[in-house]
This record gives structure tokens, sequence and C-alpha cells, in this order.
């Protein structure tokens, strides 16, 4: 690591405990039992089926073994992990101070300062890295509000307003999750499709925040549930017959590749009238993002935008 990037970082963690010292809810802990573990073994099996049949991209397996390793090792910090951080918490220095501000002059102009108060405020489960005192929040709320606003401005449609069933395909550890579902009054269905170990790790997450309103599909005889936060683990995607009345994807769907394309395309998940698909430009760990980007505009009529941003690319309907 370079001098620079370690003197921001230890800043960083400095100001993120000055912050949490400022915070009157205590941090929460995620609690691993045995039967949680016995699921994670079926699901580790799963993720390893999927990848024999070309449906995983190898660097994403054992990246992800790592990740399970870390998580179930330290669940009260997982968040401050660096594998973590560079995979789903978005804390790269220094391109990270930079897109910070950008974004909050965005969300600003969109949201006053009441509602963002209660929308940007994050929860303290696995310690994540905070960014604003003055919020109580993480660059990756930012970043996930940010998204919810382009998209309201881009289509008129707002997540935090809408009901039905929204399916949110690669979804990190569950943040645009939390934001959706805490903030929306109708408490849509909410299905989030992902790779086996990080279904598992965003059940763990969601539940310590909302426990009876979540449900982990680990096997065809489970269904999906109403009203509620439903983690699908890619494999069983057949379970989902809901209508699907909104499709998120971001920086996700364009970090496969074809045959998960087409995966999802045998079932019924990309048959919404709405979506929203963010992409980078260039990523030279998945060189086909751009051409699956591509393609997907192409096969569901998706408009682009571009906001001028880093990695600011936008499909949507």
């Amino acid at each position: 690591m370079k001098l620079k990037e370690y003197l921001i970082q230890n800043l960083q963690y400095c100001y993120s405990r000055l912050c949490e010292r400022r915070s009157e809810n205590p941090f929460n802990d995620i609690i691993i039992n045995q039967n949680d573990i016995d699921t994670l073994k079926n699901l580790e099996q799963a993720e390893y089926n999927l990848m024999e049949e070309g449906l995983v991209h190898p660097t994403w397996f054992d990246f992800h073994k790592m990740m399970e390793n870390y998580f179930i090792s330290d669940t009260k910090e997982f968040l401050r992990k660096p594998i973590f951080r560079d995979a789903v918490s978005v804390t790269s220095l220094p391109f990270f101070s930079k897109m910070l501000r950008l974004y909050l002059k965005y969300i600003n102009n969109w949201y006053s300062k009441y509602s963002l108060k209660k929308l940007l405020y994050s929860s303290t489960v696995g310690k994540p890295y905070l960014v604003s005192c003055k919020y109580h929040t993480t660059f990756v709320r930012i970043q996930h509000l940010y998204q919810v606003g382009l998209y309201k401005f881009l289509s008129g449609i707002d997540l935090l307003n809408i009901n039905g069933t929204i399916v949110d395909f690669g979804a990190g550890y569950g943040d645009m999750a939390n934001l959706i579902y805490s903030n929306n009054s109708f408490k849509p269905t909410l299905i989030l499709i992902d790779l086996p170990i990080m279904s598992f790790i965003q059940y763990s997450y969601l539940k310590t925040m909302h426990n009876g309103n979540i449900f982990l599909l680990s096997t065809l005889d489970n269904s999906v549930t109403d009203h509620a936060i439903n983690i699908v683990p890619l494999h069983l995607i057949s379970k989902i017959t809901n209508k699907i009345d909104m499709f998120l994807a971001t920086y996700s769907l364009t970090e496969t590749n074809h045959k998960v394309v087409n995966f999802l395309q045998s079932s019924n998940v990309l048959e919404s009238n709405r979506f929203f698909i963010a992409y980078q430009s260039k990523n030279i760990a998945f060189p086909d993002g751009p051409i699956i980007a591509g393609r997907l505009k192409s096969d569901l009529g998706l408009k682009l935008f571009t906001d001028g941003l880093e990695n600011g690319n936008f499909l949507y309907r």
C-alpha cells in the first residue's frame, strides 16, 4: 500500500470512530448458529456447482470463499475487512473522496435536509466505515441513494414509493434492499438474487434489522413471501413466479457472463417493465461488461444515460 493511501485510510478510520462515538445507537451483532453453518455448507456446494456449469466466474468463487472465511471469523466488524471494502463497500481511495462530494451534491438537490437525515442513516451492523457524522452514513448508502434519485430523475419512478415486486440482482451485502424496504411504506416484495455465498451474507446482515420479514430460500421447497425481503440464490431462481415490477442491477450483471444472462432470460426475472442497470465502461477483471450491457440494451429495449462521473453508465426503462 502506498504511503498516501495508508495515511488516508487511517484518517478515515479515525473519522469513522469519531462518528461512532456520537451515535446514540449501539452496534448490532450478527449471530451465526449451527443451523446457519449447515445452510452455508449447502450453499457453498451450490456455488461450486454453478461454477462448474459456467455460471460463476472462477475469480468470484475464490473471492467469495475468502469473504466467507472473514465473515464467519468476525461478523461484528466484517465490513471493515479489506476484502469486503474492496468488493461491496466501495471505499476505494483516492477515487473515494471525489465521488463522495459529487454524489452529495446531487442528492442535496433531489431531497430535503429532513429526508436526507432519515434516508442516509446507515445501520451499524458489521461496523461499516462512516464517512459523514452529520448523516451517520457510509459511502455505499450515499451511492445507493444517488442511484435511487437518479432513476427517479430519469424515469419519474420513485423506488421509495413503489408497490409490487422488485428484483435486486447482485445485491452486495444488502444495503440497497435495506434502504428501499426501510423507507417504503408499501413494504414491496423484495427479491435479492446473488451467488449462494453472498446470499448467506445478505441474509445474516439483513435479519438483524428485519427479522420476521426476511426469508432465505435455500431449497426448492421454499417460495417467495410477499411484502418481505426474499434472498434467492442464483440456482433457485425457478422459485420466482411473481410478476416483476422492477429489475435493479447496479455494477453486478455486467460482471457476469453471457451464460448468466441466458440463465436469467430462461426465467421470468427479466420480464419487467422497469429496469435500472449500472455498469462500468471498463473493468479489467470483467472485459465483457460493456458487451453484455450492449446486449441488454438491445434485448430489453433500454435507454442509455451517462452522468459524466466515473463509471456512471446507466441503462433504464
